[in-house]
This record gives structure tokens, C-alpha cells and sequence, in this order.
């Protein structure tokens, strides 16, 4: 796509509130909802407050890929980019993967504090609904390629 770097911040900072709220309030129900098969005693409003705050870590990342949008936007908007990957990409990714595994260890101790259970239960509480979403999502991946295949294979 070849669109505007100014454009593309523009749409994040429209749609990154909606997403993040859509999101946070998913992650919650579902973490309400596992939380209670380990005997949990949160409140769904308690969860959704508590996991908006993993969140906050990866507002540092923000000045990295604004950088990188404007020095190489080619290299950060094409998933077919085959050129020297700019300095900043190894910055950035060595970043988003620290701050991720910051963020995880954050929604574990909102989890287990608002079910008012142990760290290793409320990272059960996340795990299983997880392993289970990405079974899901590979069965429906398997499913669109087999049905993909049939219609569109013989034609």
C-alpha cells in the first residue's frame, strides 16, 4: 500500500482506543469467565480495569516505530520486504518482545489480585483460554483452506 505515513498515524490514533476497549473487554470476560473455574472472586468491572493497565509498557514503543514509519516505512508496511532491514527494526523488535513478556507478567498479577488467587492459577486462567482460542483459530484456518481449495481448486 502506498500510504501516507501521516495517514497511517492518523488511523492508529482513531482506531487503536476502539480496538484496545473491544479487546480489554474480551480478555476480560474471558479471564471472568476461567477465573471462576479456580474458584476466582472477581468482578468483571475489576477485571477489565485491571487488564487495561497492561497496556501502559507499550506506550514506550510508540517513538520506535514512529521512527521507523518515517526512515523505513517500506520495511515496517510490507510483509514482502526483501531489502536491509533498518537499525531501528532490531531496536523495536528486541523491545515489543521484552515489553511483551513485561505485559504478560502484568496481566498474571492483575488476574491473580482481582480473583484473589495464586500467581500460577491466574496463569492458568490465561493459558488455557489462550491454547484454546489458537486451537480454534488453526481449525478455522484448516477449514477456509479446505473449503478454499475445493470451490476454487478445480475451476
Amino acid at each position: 500500500m502506498d500510504w501516507s505515513p501521516w495517514l497511517i498515524i492518523l488511523l492508529c490514533v482513531i482506531l487503536s482506543p476502539i480496538s484496545g476497549i473491544i479487546g480489554t473487554a474480551f480478555a476480560a470476560l474471558v479471564t471472568w469467565l476461567f477465573g471462576k473455574l479456580f474458584k476466582g472472586t472477581a468482578k468483571y468491572s475489576h477485571l477489565f480495569k485491571g487488564l487495561s493497565l497492561n497496556a501502559i509498557p507499550f506506550i514506550v514503543l510508540i517513538p520506535f516505530y514512529l521512527i521507523w514509519l518515517f526512515t523505513s516505512p517500506e520495511s515496517l508496511m510490507d510483509p514482502n520486504f526483501a531489502g536491509p532491514y533498518p537499525w531501528i527494526f532490531w531496536l523495536a523488535t528486541l523491545l515489543t518482545i521484552a515489553i511483551g513478556i513485561w505485559a504478560i507478567v502484568i496481566t498474571v498479577g492483575v488476574v491473580a489480585e482481582a480473583h484473589q488467587i495464586s500467581n500460577w492459577m491466574a496463569f492458568f486462567t490465561i493459558l488455557i483460554p489462550s491454547i484454546i482460542f489458537f486451537v480454534l483459530i488453526f481449525i478455522l484456518i484448516i477449514v477456509l483452506i479446505f473449503v478454499f481449495g475445493i470451490f476454487f481448486g478445480t475451476m
